[in-house]
Formats: C-alpha cells, sequence, structure tokens
C-alpha cells in the first residue's frame, strides 16, 4: 500500500499540472477567438471556452463567471476591458475550477485528520480586440 501512495503522488500532482495547461488553453482559444469577433460576444467566448475544457477532472468553484454544466464543471467569465481606450481594447478570459487531489483522499483513508480542501485553479489570458476602430 505504500508503494501505490509514493507511485501515485507524482501522478496526482502531473495531473494538476495537466489539467492546469488544458485550463490555459482553454482560456487562449477563447480570448483568440473572442479578439477575432467583428461584433463581441461574450456568450459565444464562453460556450467556446468551455467546450474545450475537462469535463471529469474540474470541479465548481462556486463563484466567479459563468458555469459550464454540462460540459464542464469549470466556470468561464468573459469581459471586454477598454480601460486602454477605444482602440486598445481587450478580451479577458478567465478559467476557474477545483481541483481535488486524490492523495488528499488516500490521507483521509488511512485515518489523517485535518482540513484536506481541494486547489483552485484559475487561468487567465487577454489579447487585443482586433474590430475596437
Amino acid at each position: 500500500m505504500l508503494m501505490l501512495v509514493i507511485a501515485w503522488i507524482p501522478a496526482d500532482f502531473g495531473l494538476a499540472f495537466f489539467t492546469g495547461q488544458l485550463m490555459s488553453n482553454a482560456a487562449r482559444e477563447g480570448a483568440r477567438i473572442g479578439s477575432a469577433m467583428p461584433s463581441f460576444n461574450a456568450s459565444e467566448v464562453v460556450n467556446v471556452t468551455c467546450q474545450r475544457l475537462p469535463s471529469a477532472l474540474l470541479s465548481d468553484p462556486g463563484s466567479g463567471g459563468t458555469s459550464c454544466m454540462p460540459v464542464s464543471r469549470a466556470r468561464v467569465s468573459v469581459t471586454l476591458d477598454s480601460s486602454g481606450g477605444t482602440c486598445n481594447q481587450r478580451v479577458i478570459v478567465r478559467v476557474q475550477g477545483n481541483y481535488n487531489f486524490f492523495f488528499y483522499e488516500l490521507l483521509r483513508f488511512f485515518g489523517a485528520s485535518g482540513n484536506f480542501d481541494s486547489e483552485t485553479l484559475t487561468r487567465e489570458t487577454s489579447m487585443r480586440w482586433e474590430h475596437g476602430c
């Protein structure tokens, strides 16, 4: 059993890293599509981003954006930031989700006490909106 725990720790953290990379790619793809839209549509960017998120690896963080259910349990928020003026608007896509480490569940199984919460992963990408001027 000890060998199982030792082997699972790197696999679990590797899976968390992989999930973060998938979230980064989804945010980047959503920002890319949003920045190329002639007329900005935040709900379309949310839909595109949600389609690219893992369905089983993330759980709902509870707040912060639009839920991707039933595609994924993550949340996506999309904004068009115009603080740089009308010709320098940015599309900002933020993806949030909780990752539940299985290693913590193994610790509970072996009798460890403590508050082993999930880890909230957040990835954000911004790109200039091409049709701002």
